[in-house]
């Protein structure tokens, strides 16, 4: 992944939509995948686990990819229920029941953002998109690896052995941004402390300036005290 890719908008762009269908259509021919042109989710599901289509939510391709890696992530059983069995898709408004415990329903999420950060590595998209949107970092070497040995059929070997390659990349890429990030932080607050400094100092001057004159003032008034004017009696 280059540093100046940035995430790819949900527009026309036939050719990764393609692929991505592919990858779907390896495990179901019938499967169709719609993607959120206009940005509104009229559709009620996601997935309703009867018409073999996809319903992606997202403004870019890498979270729609998202929708994507549940789909690969889902057992047949889970295939066969709305929204796979978890439960209403938070971007929408539905009924879906779930008919697994919060408890497993985390688990699969937390698989099903592995799997999506791997698809996002395949596919040579904006990995930093990816782990903004779900608050995961990026997966070591190792893990990637796990991920690859609980869904082998998730990718082609050749597209997994492309997110393992891209991995060391984006990896280095987010270590920069940390490192760039951390310079910032430490600017702003170098500039605030120079701020909160010359505040002082300007502070101090305008009080030692007050003192001079009061100290003035005192003198003078030790110096040449005023003398009383004596009434004089009509």
């Amino acid at each position: 992944m280059a540093a100046a890719i940035r995430p790819h908008p949900v527009r026309a762009d036939r050719a990764l939509e393609a692929t991505i269908l592919r990858l779907l259509r390896r495990h179901d021919p019938r499967i169709r995948v719609r993607y959120p042109r206009t940005g509104k989710h009229r559709e009620q599901y996601t997935w309703n686990g009867a018409t073999c289509t996809l319903v992606t939510a997202g403004d870019t391709y890498e979270s729609c990819l998202h929708d994507v890696a549940h789909w690969l992530v889902a057992t047949p059983e889970q295939r066969a229920c709305h929204e796979f069995g978890l439960g209403p898709d938070p971007y929408r408004e539905s009924d879906a029941t779930a008919v697994v415990t919060d408890r497993e329903g985390g688990r699969i999420e937390a698989r099903t953002c592995d799997v999506q950060i791997a698809l996002v590595l395949a596919l040579d998209l904006d990995t930093d998109a990816v782990t903004r949107e779900t608050n995961t970092p990026l997966p070591s070497p190792a893990k990637l690896r796990r991920t690859r040995r609980k869904y082998p059929d998730a990718m082609p070997a050749a597209l997994w052995k492309a997110a393992e390659n891209r991995l060391a990349t984006a990896r280095f890429h987010a270590a920069q941004a940390r490192v760039r990030d951390e310079i910032y932080a430490l600017e702003a607050q170098i500039q605030h402390t120079d701020a909160r400094i010359a505040a002082e100092q300007r502070y101090r001057d305008i009080a030692a300036k007050l003192l001079a004159t009061r100290r003035a003032e005192l003198q003078s008034l030790l110096e040449h005290p005023p003398t009383r004017t004596s009434r004089t009696r009509a």
